[in-house]
């Protein structure tokens, strides 16, 4: 998307928020005359993001950040509080089965990659996106398993895009899929997102939800030399250490 595409009112309210930020509170004429814009276009601009209850306004008509902002940064801390309470496991199991274990977070349909714990190098790991779908990664088969009936249907009425022959992508086929990963506490990527790869993922739980998954992917030979049974059996002993 070209700069001329974007809209001016978003990027102008953000230098607005940028501003206020870096400032102990500023009125209507200073910031319209730093960002070099109409008196009135900043006074829309001040008067929406104070309705969106992202300004307040003192008595003397000066501007600054409320403090909603602070629950913006909730969402930032939990994750670093997530990868801190996980680390330890992560390290273990990138030591012990020498290969890449990451940790996943859901958010908006997609998975979130938010650290990785590097193993033996691949040829596929420079192929794979900090982000991923939910139906062609063993992470996000475990997210749609959790979710209720309604929203699993919701979720297969949309066309996904098959990655390789091997990709679920119907409601009824994944039904078969998720009593198996229900039953076992593990889900497979086995060649659904990148032939060659292969990812298992559990459940990262807190209170019986869902909140993470952890996961360890590699090539599918190499993983099938060092046991795959093996592989569970590490990853569901360690990973109970954080949902105990």
């Amino acid at each position: 998307m070209s700069r001329e595409e974007l809209n001016k009112s978003v990027l102008n309210a953000a230098k607005i928020i940028d501003l206020i930020s870096k400032n102990e509170g500023l009125g209507i004429s200073e910031i319209a005359k730093q960002l070099n814009l109409p008196k009135t276009s900043a006074f829309r601009l001040l008067k929406t993001l104070e309705s969106a209850g992202l300004l307040i306004q003192d008595c003397e008509e000066t501007y600054y950040l409320s403090y909603k902002f602070l629950s913006y940064q909730v969402g930032v801390n939990a994750d670093q509080n997530l990868i801190h309470k996980c680390l330890p496991v992560l390290k273990n199991l990138s030591k012990l089965t020498g290969e890449t274990v990451n940790l996943t977070v859901h958010r908006a349909d997609k998975m979130y990659n938010i650290y990785s714990e590097i193993g033996e190098f691949y040829a596929l790991q420079s192929n794979l996106a900090p982000e991923s779908d939910l139906y062609c990664s063993s992470s996000g088969k475990m997210v749609l398993s959790y979710m209720s009936e309604k929203q699993l249907q919701a979720y297969f009425t949309q066309k996904l895009t098959p990655r390789t022959i091997h990709t679920i992508t119907n409601y009824e086929a994944f039904l078969e899929e998720k009593k198996k990963i229900l039953s076992t506490g593990i889900s497979y990527d086995k060649e659904e997102y990148e032939y060659g790869l292969t990812c298992l993922s559990v459940p990262v739980l807190a209170q019986n939800t869902l909140i993470a998954t952890i996961g360890i992917s590699g090539p599918t030979t190499r993983l099938a030399y060092k046991n795959f049974e093996k592989i569970e059996q590490l990853l569901l002993k360690e990973v109970a250490k954080i949902n105990s």
